[in-house]
Order: structure tokens, then C-alpha cells, then sequence
């Protein structure tokens, strides 16, 4: 889609899908990082309750659940951050359906 050859394609329908599906793409890519910059914005804010250890090959967390329990902050901070990913993972099997739909429909038509 990027080289710009959905010209070639003469099914109007299955254009205007494909085209619909390559636009989300960048979307996507920002949802990705809006999801894990709230996850290491909570490490990062609570640091005695999700202590971090730096090393090879890669950094760890701990979670140190009696301070988590102590406080509503952190467990509001949680909470919203699992209520994004909850949205978005709802949007991506949207998502999905709609690449399944575009399939099915490239094969029927290429029958």
C-alpha cells in the first residue's frame, strides 16, 4: 500500500478496505506506546512499590504488594491504565474482524 500499486487493484470495495486498514496503522503504533508509557509512568511515580533492578539483558520489576495495597494512588493509577488496555484491546479486535472481512472478501472475489 505504501508503494502506492493499489491502483492495480480494480475492486473498488477491496481498495477502499485496504485503504481504511493502512490508515489505522499509524494509529496503532501510537496506542502501543500511550499503553506502555502509562505502564512505566507508574514504576517511575512508584518506585517503593515497583522497585526496578537494571541489568543484563534487560531491566526487572519488582511489585511490593503491601505498599501497593496502602495506597489508592497507585491503585488508581492501576486501574486506569488497565482500563485503557481493556478500551484498546477492544478496538484491536474491532480491528481484527475488519482484516478478516477485507480476506474473505479478497478470496471470494479472486474465485
Amino acid at each position: 500500500m505504501a508503494t502506492g500499486r493499489l491502483r492495480v487493484i480494480r475492486d473498488e470495495e477491496i481498495r477502499i478496505n485496504l485503504l481504511g486498514i493502512d490508515a489505522k496503522q499509524d494509529v496503532w503504533a501510537e496506542r502501543a506506546r500511550f499503553l506502555t508509557g502509562g505502564l512505566i509512568q507508574v514504576v517511575t511515580r512508584y518506585p517503593a512499590s515497583m522497585p526496578r533492578r537494571t541489568g543484563l539483558p534487560q531491566s526487572t520489576v519488582t511489585c511490593n504488594l503491601d505498599l501497593m495495597r496502602e495506597n489508592p494512588a497507585f491503585q488508581g493509577e492501576v486501574l486506569n491504565n488497565m482500563g485503557r488496555t481493556f478500551g484498546l484491546l477492544s478496538q484491536a479486535a474491532t480491528e481484527i474482524e475488519r482484516y478478516e472481512a477485507v480476506k474473505k472478501l479478497i478470496e471470494e472475489r479472486a474465485q
